[in-house]
This record gives structure tokens, sequence and C-alpha cells, in this order.
């Protein structure tokens, strides 16, 4: 059977339990697979991009990680810790941005701006699967990532301790091969420290 869809991987995973009483309990394993996925891939296909005030807002909604900052006509931003960015805005009151750090769900930038956005480049919530959104962009690449997970998110569910480790192993090693290819994909020969004459 083709993993291609959210009703095929639902039929994939009753067939690999070989049960069909579980039509309730898949998708639990599989939103919970989806939980541990956001939680350890950090792929190109999850990179998005929003304006957020400069003044400092809220984090979109399916932001797991910030990649960059970046304020129109100045470039990007310098991480800093919330401590320094305090001392910042005091000791730059009225500047052009130059540090950002994250508060809970807030960004704030430093020096604080009175007005204008900043272009926050982030990674996004992997889009769940559902019976409207059969698919995403993890299902497309590495069915195994999805198959794999939702079978070690059931192993407690169904007391089976015995198959934990073999879907563990096979999870992690899905994972690991995608976030592999992504990496190698996005980086494709070594990185090269150059001095300024090099240039």
């Amino acid at each position: 059977m083709s993993l291609d869809t959210y009703a095929n991987l639902q039929a994939s995973i009753a067939s690999w339990l070989m049960r069909d009483d579980l039509t309730a309990a898949i998708p639990d394993f599989v939103s919970l697979a989806e939980a541990d996925m956001n939680a350890k891939l950090r792929l190109r296909a999850m990179l998005t991009t929003a304006l957020v005030d400069a003044s400092g807002g809220a984090l979109p909604e399916d932001c797991l990680a910030v990649r960059s900052v970046e304020l129109a006509n100045y470039g990007h931003l310098s991480f800093a810790a919330d401590a320094e960015t305090a001392q910042f805005s005091n000791a730059y009151r009225g500047g052009d941005a130059r540090w950002f750090s994250i508060d809970g769900n807030t960004l704030v930038v430093s020096p604080t701006q009175a007005s204008g956005t900043v272009a926050l480049r982030y990674y996004a919530r992997i889009p769940a699967l559902s019976d409207s959104n059969t698919s995403n962009h993890v299902l497309a690449a590495s069915p195994g990532v999805y198959l794999y997970g939702s079978l070690l998110q059931a192993s407690p569910y169904l007391l089976d301790d015995a198959r934990m480790q073999t879907w563990g192993a096979l999870y992690d090693q899905a994972l690991g091969a995608l976030q592999g290819a992504d990496d190698a994909a996005e980086y494709p020969g070594p990185l090269v420290i150059r001095s300024a004459d090099h240039w």
C-alpha cells in the first residue's frame, strides 16, 4: 500500500499492528508522532517568513524556532540575552535596532523601535495530517518517519513493550536520514572560513 495520504497511512498503521479495532486511536498515534517530529526536525520546508512589529510582538502561533530577524534598511539583527537587550535599549535609546531576543512567546527588538516591522524567518510547525489535509512535506519526503513514529506511539497504548525498541530504532533511523539529506541539500559542500583578504 502506498503511504502517500493520511487515509493510506492510517490503513498501513492498522495493518502493521495487525489490528482492525484501532480506528479511533490511530489518529492519536499520528498526532503524537507529529509532536515528536516538531521537536526534532528542522527542515528547509519548515522555514517561513512573517512580519512582526518592530516595537516587539507575539511570535506566530506555529513558530518552533527562530532562524533570523531582519530589519529593513539595516540587515540581520544579532541575538542577545534578555538582560542584554534591556541594557542595549537603555544605552542606545532611539537608535536603529541591532539586537533581538525571545521573551516567552514575544520577540523583543533592541533598541525598541517606534514603528515599522521586522522580517522573522522561522521554523514553522509541520502541517498536521487530517481528513482535509491529506499530505504534507514530511509524508511526501519520508513516509517511514510517519509510519514508524506512529507505530512507536502505539506501543504503550497496546502494552507492547517488546516492539518499542524496534519501532524506536526504525523511527530514529528514518528521522536521521531525512534530516541528514535535508542538511546535505542545504549545505552541499564543506563550509570554508575565509579571511577578509580573500574577498
